[in-house]
């Protein structure tokens, strides 16, 4: 992580810490919703963690009462919104901890799976990548709509409920004592309070529960942290820390409020610890997250028992699936692949709501019928059949990772893709003319090229990506700060190159490398099979996009292996056909007309008609497999498949 963004930000917070004014400091009442947490103004999340107290900081420090935080890109895109001149960006971060790269033998190559595609796989980073993002506050921006209050107020009753059956679950013992002590045990693993009369109300005696429930969670059977220090020393300061935090958090998830008057004791410890470890503040808000989700998680069991009474009697009446194992690799498959998940249970379904990124969504559905239904993004049914938990296991790996490749990276990559521009273009001329130039000639084979700031090398450096469309490809570059670049598929180089400023070299590297993309792009696509179709009408559809899409990259057929690839496809067509009746086949070879292929004899001829089915031409008699090569060489592959899906539209 940059060292210059960890040490303005800590001492941002140290000065507020001294002046009393830090996010965790400022108190509000029961029943309040705390307006000034951030949340992003186009998806309406919630920013969390560090992000969450970095924005509260910077708020209190410039005055914003707006909540709203967006990026440059989103104000214009979404709101038609500018930024006004002058204003400055406030940085955020964001982690990446996995990736999802093709699985390979001992020898380098790739492992294919039973259809020929690549077997992928999510490999866990040995080192963690960050990427930031630069957002701006509401009132930074001209012509932002006015604020609407989003966040639904939780009653009385309500909030005091949740809070009671979160300490009930826990597990945790508590005393009740007279004075005026509120403290945990690690020892015996106990909280102790005073008698709930001594309360000014319930919800003080609720937020100063959970308070202490925080520092339970870092008993060795939960969270397991470090709760040997004494009052006084650096470690019972970095703990009181974490627990005000994540009180601050609970508070405005349950509105039970906060109230921070009693930690004014621990403001010179806190101000020592970030001084003598800016990182500190990062692990504080990281374990403060984690001690609000273990809490908050407390208030869940009711839902986890309801659940599971559901699935059991599901499973009663199972067969080859058991929707109990199937509802259990859900849970287990999103943690891996690092997606939140909402559980909703009524008594006729379970609905798991799954959170892959900011923007992307989908819902899983388990009806009382035994049914499981994958949505897709818009909420649609998706997959609705499955044969097994093994081939639900599969889809449900395969709908995540599809929807992470498509919009995660893209996602964290166009919110900051404004500010690493700007990043080049105060660069030296050397880096700024060798992105240009892979820019460029990336957009002229129809690609688009996004920059990034490399925090994996030891030396500065430029990762450059590549996208087909919202497809983003293996193919990188990397810039030096002396301009010189590299170019590289799934993280490989090519033979026989390497770093070069030469602008030919540059560009020739590129073309290849995105020409490897796009034959497997084009060689592992795959049509969906049709019921309605025959088998080998599903072989000429499946042949027919391929083509399609090798005619929409005109630029790579000035490639010698372009043309062999198309003739190679045509050539499977062909020896597919030689042993199949396909006499009276019909095909476009326009829009106009259709082409027949009749036997004549021994032989073969291809008869082109009109839109009236007046015959236009004739060929002579020839063998069969020339007969198929004239053919399929003259066929128009758009219009084909133009063809059957009218076809099937009009059977439906």
């Amino acid at each position: 992580m940059k060292k210059e963004y960890v040490e303005e930000l800590a001492t941002r917070l140290i000065e507020q810490i001294k002046s009393n004014t830090a996010p965790w400091q400022k108190p509000w009442k029961p029943g309040e919703i705390n307006k000034s947490f951030p949340h992003n103004a186009t998806t309406g999340n919630a920013y969390k963690g560090m992000n969450l107290i970095n924005l509260m900081s910077k708020a209190e420090v410039k005055g914003y009462n707006d909540p709203r935080w967006l990026t440059y890109n989103q104000a214009v895109k979404n709101f038609d919104a500018q930024v006004r001149k002058g204003e400055k960006g406030t940085q955020v971060h964001y982690w990446k901890f996995s990736e999802e790269r093709i699985k390979k033998d001992e020898k380098g190559k790739p492992i294919l799976d039973e259809k020929g595609k690549p077997k992928k796989e999510i490999i866990k980073l040995d080192r963690p990548q960050v990427f930031f993002s630069v957002v701006f506050n509401a009132e930074q921006i001209d012509g932002m709509p006015p604020l609407e209050q989003t966040v639904k107020k939780v009653e009385e009753w309500e909030r005091q409920q949740q809070a009671e059956n979160i300490l009930k679950n826990s597990g945790v013992s508590i005393r009740h004592i007279g004075g005026d002590r509120a403290y945990y045990s690690p020892l015996s693993d106990q909280i102790t309070l005073p008698e709930r009369p001594q309360f000014e109300s319930a919800d003080k005696y609720y937020a100063t529960a959970l308070h202490e429930l925080g520092h339970a969670t870092g008993h060795h059977t939960r969270l397991d942290r470090d709760l040997t220090g004494g009052f006084g020393s650096e470690s019972y300061a970095k703990e009181e820390l974490r627990a005000e935090i994540a009180s601050m958090f609970i508070g405005q998830e349950l509105q039970i409020g906060h109230d921070p008057g009693q930690h004014i004791a621990y403001l010179q410890s806190w101000v020592k610890v970030l001084e003598d470890d800016p990182k500190e503040i990062f692990r504080a808000a990281r374990d403060a997250d984690q001690i609000m989700s273990f809490v908050l998680d407390l208030n869940q069991e009711k839902t986890l028992e309801n659940t599971e009474s559901f699935f059991k009697s599901l499973d009663e009446s199972a067969l080859q699936l058991k929707p109990s194992l199937a509802y259990q690799s859900l849970l287990d498959i999103t943690k891996d692949l690092g997606c939140d998940v909402a559980i909703t249970t009524n008594k006729n379904k379970v609905t798991a709501n799954i959170q892959v990124s900011e923007k992307s969504d989908f819902d899983i559905t388990f009806n009382k019928s035994g049914g499981i239904v994958i949505s897709d993004l818009a909420k649609k049914p998706l997959i609705n059949h499955f044969t097994s938990n093994e081939d639900f296991d599969s889809a449900l790996k395969k709908t995540i990772q599809a929807i992470q490749v498509v919009t995660i990276d893209r996602e964290n990559n166009s919110s900051s893709q404004f500010e690493n521009q700007k990043m080049i273009d105060n660069e030296q001329e050397a880096i700024k003319n060798t992105f240009s130039t892979l820019q460029n000639h990336a957009e002229k084979l129809g690609y688009t090229a996004q920059v990034l700031l490399n925090h994996n090398d030891e030396q500065k450096s430029y990762l450059v990506e590549y996208y087909a469309g919202e497809r983003k490809t293996d193919v990188t570059s990397n810039i030096l700060e002396n301009g010189k670049a590299m170019t590289f598929v799934d993280g490989e180089p090519l033979a026989n190159t390497n770093y070069t400023s030469d602008q030919n070299w540059q560009e020739e590297g590129l073309t290849q490398s995105l020409y490897q993309d796009f034959v497997t792009e084009v060689s592992l696509r795959k049509s969906k099979s049709n019921d309605s179709l025959s088998m080998n009408d599903n072989k000429l559809v499946e042949a027919a996009n391929k083509i399609v899409l090798l005619s929409q990259k005109n630029d790579y057929f000035k490639f010698e292996i372009g043309q062999q690839f198309k003739g190679q496809i045509i050539d499977d067509l062909i020896e597919e056909s030689k042993d199949q009746d396909i006499v009276g086949i019909a095909l476009p070879k326009n829009q106009d007309e259709n082409m027949i292929l009749s036997r004549v004899g021994n032989l073969y001829n291809i008869t082109v008609l009109d839109s009236s089915n007046n015959k236009v031409s004739e060929t002579e008699p020839v063998l069969k497999e020339i007969a198929l090569e004239a053919f399929f060489q003259n066929v128009d592959f758009e219009e084909t498949i133009k063809k059957f899906t009218e076809s099937l539209f009009s059977k439906c």
